[in-house]
């Protein structure tokens, strides 16, 4: 069994992935267990994307590499998708579906894919996505579902 578990939290400005990720990592502390964390906020202010590193147990780095995230946190469906290199066969995944909606979108400028469409594509890199390890919070944010087989 592997010492470390490695989570990727990522989103977009605003939606508290710096807070979530320090929650975790003060909760593992007050167990007893050793937390390294790292984190990337360009433009947050302005709607960016931010993401956080937390592995949780025997690790210098808080880098995760490519395939070996052991959760994949994403508080925006389009962040989940540029997160995907991080998610390996055993990665499971807490993915947001309410999108936020970029300022190039609602200007016409770009589009934003359809939430089925990222859906299948995070389905598409991990059997184990494809197994409901895979949640998706409705836009109510009131129930937690697996996605479908």
């Amino acid at each position: 069994m592997n010492s470390t578990y490695s989570i990727y939290l990522t989103g977009v400005g605003g939606q508290g992935i710096i807070r979530v990720s320090t929650i975790i990592g003060e909760a593992a502390m007050r167990k007893g267990l050793k937390v390294v964390m790292s984190e990337l906020h360009g433009m947050a202010e302005r709607g960016g994307m931010v993401t956080t590193e937390v592995k949780i147990g025997d690790s210098s780095s808080a880098i995760i590499q490519d395939g070996n995230a052991d959760l994949l946190f994403a508080m925006e469906p389009v962040e989940a998708l540029r997160s995907l290199e991080k998610v390996g066969p055993n990665t499971s995944a807490i993915v947001n579906s309410a999108p936020i909606i970029p300022f190039t979108v609602s200007l016409g400028i770009d589009t934003y894919p359809e939430i089925s469409q990222i859906i299948t594509e995070l389905q598409e890199k991990s059997p184990l996505l494809r197994q409901a390890a895979a949640l998706f919070l409705k836009e109510t944010r009131e129930l937690l579902l697996p996605l479908p087989a």
